[in-house]
């Protein structure tokens, strides 16, 4: 067993007992109190620390408090020894993820399909905190590399966009409140909670270069994050720019591996917080800063494997 020692006491865990699979920010293990009392230490990925302080702030928040429907945090910092993070609970009988997971089968109560979608539901606002998070760095990425950029809200907040020269990034940070249903991505897998976008707009010469995000778990991985992905129409003549894509139908059909279809995939999927956030902003920094000075243009071949693309 492992001790750590927190704000408000020391506690125990075992590195060989983890309690379900790793996530997008940390692992969970079992542990004890220095009550015998069974816990749950949740270890947070050191490449993450810094996406994972909203998570210690909420913790620290919540510590010591009981809400019905919220398991209680007993507490939440780094530990002086080790410098790793951890957050402490009880342990639980089921996860968020074990109730997302059911497979209802037929006939099964009401009550359950309600819970199941109330806790999608949970997760769009979740998906949209994060995305906000997301592009308050963005803003301060951009507003670093060139102070002189303008930033506005639009919709009621819905969607905020960067205006440099003759380059307007926007990105969209609201959007439905109802999860999407599971099947709507029923031919690449993909379990898909909510949906946004992100483009720039060069105002002369006239191009839109955009990509869906998605608030998804992807096949074979164990969290929700958000992906970005960027499609061409290849049944379409003329140069080749990446675009956002509003069919449900055809993004699904496009990740699809094995179905052929008219819409491919031009980039991604590439996940956009966590420690892949750094790399996002690097992207669409670069595509601003090429609008901003007209230089955005048709990408010469497709899917861009390389970042920065090669462009006509």
């Amino acid at each position: 067993m492992t001790i750590i020692r927190l704000p408000h006491g020391q506690f125990e865990y075992d590195e060989t007992q983890p309690l379900g699979k790793p996530g997008g920010f940390g692992q969970v293990f079992a542990g004890r109190s220095a009550t015998d009392q069974n816990l749950a230490v949740k270890k947070l990925h050191l490449s993450a620390a810094e996406a994972a302080h909203r998570e210690l702030k909420i913790a620290d928040e919540l510590s010591g408090r009981v809400f019905m429907h919220v398991i209680q945090f007993l507490d939440s910092e780094e530990d002086a020894s080790s410098g790793d993070y951890f957050i402490v609970m009880p342990q639980a009988s089921g996860s968020l993820q074990d109730v997302i997971d059911v497979k209802s089968p037929l006939g099964s109560s009401e009550t359950a399909q309600r819970t199941i979608k109330l806790t999608r539901d949970a997760l769009v606002q979740e998906a949209f905190e994060r995305l906000r998070g997301i592009a308050n760095n963005l803003w301060h990425a951009i507003s670093y590399a060139a102070p002189g950029v303008i930033t506005k809200s639009e919709a009621a907040g819905q969607f905020v966009e960067y205006q440099l020269g003759e380059g307007t990034l926007w990105l969209g940070v609201g959007g439905p409140m109802s999860a999407l249903g599971r099947d709507v991505f029923r031919e690449s897998k993909w379990d898909v909670i909510t949906f946004s976008q992100i483009g720039v707009r060069q105002s002369n010469p006239q191009l839109v270069w955009s990509a869906s995000l998605w608030f998804s778990r992807l096949p074979g991985t164990a969290d929700y994050r958000w992906y970005e992905v960027s499609y061409i129409d290849i049944s379409e003549s003329g140069g080749l720019i990446a675009n956002a894509e509003l069919n449900f139908r055809d993004a699904d059909l496009a990740v699809a591996t094995t179905v052929m279809h008219s819409k491919a995939v031009a980039f991604g999927p590439k996940a956009i917080d966590d420690e892949d956030e750094a790399d996002f902003q690097k992207r669409w920094l670069w595509l601003l800063a090429r609008a901003a000075s007209g230089r955005l243009n048709y990408v010469a071949t497709s899917p861009i494997t390389n970042w920065p693309p090669s462009l006509l």
